[in-house]
């Protein structure tokens, strides 16, 4: 709360707002940061080989000066051209924004009863409804996920970034999201920052299940599904008593044939794997959003986008259906995807 009112007081803007705005300048000022971190890189990469340059030459002093310009000269178009492809790579980027693209995967799982081969799931993440994606983007993705006729459905959190009644209207496609063997949502850390509880009764009123360490049994042709998930992996730090654990989400008195857990951050992989599920969904990351931003986050996160294998568990991450900070995406596509389950 107290972050709240200290953002009215210095922005005099009503808290939403003054969160959107916060949010924007974080990812504009680190997009500067870097670009002016790679221009600082080429420039010394320039200034030893022109060092290199000037003790291969063996200049003599008479000819020096008019070197001198030719090299500053050199630099200057050196500088330019990075500029110009900062410019290029940034135009590109927000362009690639305004699509959605469809992608199919085909997980093979040698535990996969036959019963569930080919069984079809549809997943979104990390939609970011808010301030610079509104409903027609919403209804866009929902509308691309219902076109393949899913299964099942899971929303892996961030779906939003504002509170319940000022976007509720905004969310309204999701709704409308259905599947034989329903949708299931899970929290992301986006959640928390605009209160989990709200957002959560939201959606569960809205006939979404949302699985909060815990799990549902789904009988698919005599065979149980469990569909488990958890908590944003960072939720305690918002509610002390949200945890986000797997091994809670796995507990169930009824056997499951195959387990299959939503968890916003790729992180709850390793207690996930040991917890006995057979496959974990998420999201978070948005695949590092744009290059170069994608190399750098890399680093930060062990599964980054795709498929993986953790241990012995598959582990798909996707990029997500929107972004958050600047609207570029480049290299990086905004998607929905339809994961296969096939037996091995």
């Amino acid at each position: 709360m107290f972050h709240r009112l200290y953002l009215d007081l210095i922005l005099g803007l009503k808290s939403d707002n003054a969160f959107y705005l916060l949010f924007w300048m974080m990812g504009f000022v680190a997009t500067v940061i870097l670009l002016l971190f790679f221009l600082e890189v080429s420039l010394f990469i320039i200034k030893k080989l022109k060092l290199k340059l000037k003790l291969k030459l063996n200049e003599n002093i008479s000819n020096k000066n008019s070197k001198a310009v030719k090299i500053d000269r050199r630099d200057f178009f050196k500088i330019a051209a990075v500029g110009t492809a900062a410019t290029t790579i940034s135009i590109l980027g927000a362009n690639e924004t305004k699509h959605l693209h469809l992608n199919r995967v085909s997980i093979h799982h040698p535990n996969l009863p036959l019963e569930l081969n080919g069984l079809k799931i549809g997943l979104m993440s990390d939609l970011h409804v808010g301030p610079l994606i509104k409903k027609e983007r919403a209804r866009r993705a929902c509308d691309l996920l219902l076109s393949v006729t899913p299964d099942l459905i899971a929303l892996t959190g961030d779906l939003a970034d504002g509170h319940v009644d000022t976007l509720k209207d905004e969310l309204l496609p999701l709704l409308d999201l259905q599947a034989p063997l329903g949708v299931f949502m899970v929290t992301g850390n986006h959640e928390y920052y605009w209160g989990a509880d709200e957002w959560c009764d939201f959606y569960a009123s809205s006939g979404i299940t949302v699985l909060r360490n815990e799990n549902q049994i789904v009988d698919v042709r005599g065979k149980k599904l469990m569909v488990a998930g958890v908590n944003d992996y960072h939720a305690p730090r918002f509610h002390h008593k949200d945890i986000s654990d797997p091994s809670v989400a796995i507990k169930s008195n009824i056997s499951a044939d195959f387990k299959i857990l939503l968890a916003h951050q790729p992180k709850s992989c390793e207690v996930a794997a040991n917890s006995g599920f057979d496959l974990q969904l998420s999201g978070h990351t948005h695949g590092g959003q744009s290059l170069p931003f994608s190399i750098i986050v890399g680093f930060s996160q062990q599964y980054l986008s795709g498929l993986y294998k953790h241990k012995e568990m598959p582990l798909f991450v996707t990029n997500g259906a929107g972004y958050w900070g600047p609207p570029v995406r480049l290299g990086v596509p905004s998607e929905v995807v339809l994961l296969t389950l096939l037996k091995v």
